[in-house]
């Protein structure tokens, strides 16, 4: 287990920075040594209180960095590679997708991938 410091969600909305333990990859993940994250307008609506905090989450899924592991399937990327990370996902296949306007893809999510440390677990939220 590696360690790493990252903020989390407190009750009041504000962010608390602390160290936290990091797993290895599963077979079929890669892990990403953050360089740099990008504050969301999703991310403002919970500072706003807009949305409720999911307490001890940690925010942001607009991110950059190098790859730091990677799990035994992945054969695209290696460690070492810079990488950033997409943070919508949509159809492929409709009109919007297919002329490069996916951000209007009527089955497109956007991520926000909350780990939780404690357990090892992750859960995937708002798709």
């Amino acid at each position: 287990m590696k360690e790493s410091l990252a903020a989390r969600w407190l009750e009041s909305c504000d962010l608390q920075v602390e160290n936290i333990s990091i797993a290895d990859p599963e077979p079929d993940q890669v892990q990403i040594k953050v360089g740099s994250a990008g504050i969301c307008g999703s991310d403002l609506h919970y500072v706003r209180g807009d949305k409720a905090v999911t307490l001890g989450a940690i925010p942001g899924h607009e991110i950059g960095g190098v790859i730091s592991a990677v799990g035994s399937n992945v054969k695209h990327v290696q460690e070492g590679d810079m990488v950033g990370v997409e943070p919508v996902t949509r159809c492929g296949t409709c009109r919007y997708c297919m002329n490069g306007s996916y951000h209007v893809c009527h089955d497109r999510c956007i991520l926000e991938h909350v780990i939780w440390f404690e357990t090892g677990k992750d859960r995937q939220t708002n798709c």
